[in-house]
């Protein structure tokens, strides 16, 4: 081997080495992308599982996306949820046993009882503090072929978002067309820290 043949190997032999480094120094950078797209992934996956909406809160969302503000057909009225949990009680209707302590501290405008599947869904209605509405929907979970897990599970659906969750034998479902986030401090602490915990990995 020449001089020169030596020198242009160890040029090449040089090269392989600050290429190495160079991809070393990079690696903290390529662990971050990677990590960000599964943050992604887990993110899309808490808004998208399950995919769709059961027939009996597709039922609901259809009644109160016709109500009308000021006209909403409610088969009862009151501005305090004690009041309405204590009508839907008397109606043998579907009610909440504990609600979110967030939602007993905002004003109502009423609820109705509904019928999906041969089965009563009571709906009430609440006002937020930027008008913007969020309905409380609940049915009982016997005989429903799809049953939420304890902590809620999201969806998003066109226009609306929504919580679900399954409380002593009845099925919860909050819905808005709110923000998530909106909805999500509508939730108990532990739903929130859940969520969190879901969305950061």
């Amino acid at each position: 081997m020449n001089n020169q043949e030596a020198k242009f190997r160890a040029n090449i032999l040089a090269g392989a080495k600050i290429s190495r480094r160079r991809l070393w120094s990079k690696r903290p950078v390529l662990l971050a992308i990677a990590a960000s797209l599964v943050l992604l992934a887990v993110i899309d996956g808490v808004w998208t599982r399950p995919t769709r909406l059961d027939p009996w809160q597709n039922a609901a969302l259809a009644v109160v996306s016709t109500f009308v503000p000021g006209h909403e057909p409610f088969d009862h009225e009151a501005a305090d949820s004690r009041e309405l949990l204590q009508w839907l009680q008397t109606q043998n209707a579907p009610a909440v046993d504990v609600m979110p302590a967030a939602l007993q501290t905002l004003p109502t405008l009423g609820c109705k009882i509904i019928s999906s599947g041969g089965k009563a869904v009571s709906i009430m209605c609440f006002k937020m503090q930027d008008g913007k509405v969020v309905h409380l929907v609940v049915t009982d979970a016997s005989g429903l072929p799809h049953l939420p897990p304890s902590h809620p599970t999201f969806v998003k659906q066109q226009d609306w978002v929504t919580a679900t969750w399954l409380q002593n034998g009845r099925v919860c479902m909050l819905a808005t067309k709110a923000s998530d986030q909106q909805l999500r401090d509508l939730l108990p602490v532990t739903a929130q820290a859940r969520v969190s915990h879901t969305r950061t990995g």
